[in-house]
């Protein structure tokens, strides 16, 4: 039978096939496996590639195998990083929280560190908001004593600049932390 790259041939004779073992108990249809051709030739060429560049001295060493070289064990035992298991609420949850991480609603403790860690009463965006508020009181009552109270502004925006760049890594290393996870 010749039915080497018509797969409509292949098909209609293998439902041949089919049909006549299903009519036959006992009857065994051993196909032998070939690789096709457009394989083998992707085979060779990968393989005069690395052997070129063996001579170019461009790999040192031993060149792996075409088996290792097209799917390293490596890849094998990272897994998959957008695994979830629970579904899309999963997928949901994860990303309300790390938009609230990025906001600064929530900070992201680890709990190895819970020990050392004082509680924390108020959220850090509502510190930021407080910072303004205690900023713009400054400036409307320079008048009691304008030396304590430019002193105290002065405070404040360095205060307000530290929690902001602390937001800013924050998040920005939740989204690296979830990057490599």
């Amino acid at each position: 039978m010749d039915a080497e790259g018509d797969s409509d041939v292949a098909i209609c004779a293998v439902e041949v096939l089919a049909t006549g073992a299903s009519n036959r108990s006992g009857l065994k249809i051993c196909i032998p496996a070939q690789p096709s051709l457009q394989l083998t030739t992707l085979e060779d060429e990968v393989t005069s590639f690395v052997n070129e560049l063996k001579s170019r001295n461009r790999i040192f060493g031993e060149p792996l195998g075409l088996d290792d070289f097209l799917e390293p064990t490596e890849e094998a035992e990272i897994g998959d990083p957008l695994d979830f298991k629970g579904g899309d609420e999963e997928i949901v949850a994860q990303v309300h929280q790390e938009i609230a991480e990025r906001n600064g609603d929530v900070i992201d403790v680890d709990s190895d560190d819970d020990e050392h860690v004082p509680e924390q009463d108020i959220s850090c965006t509502e510190t930021l908001k407080l910072c303004e508020q205690l900023e713009q009181a400054c400036l409307q009552f320079t008048d009691t004593d304008s030396w304590a109270t430019l002193d105290l502004l002065g405070h404040l925006q360095m205060f307000h600049g530290c929690l902001q760049r602390d937001v800013v890594l924050n998040a920005k290393q939740t989204a690296i932390n979830s990057f490599f996870k």
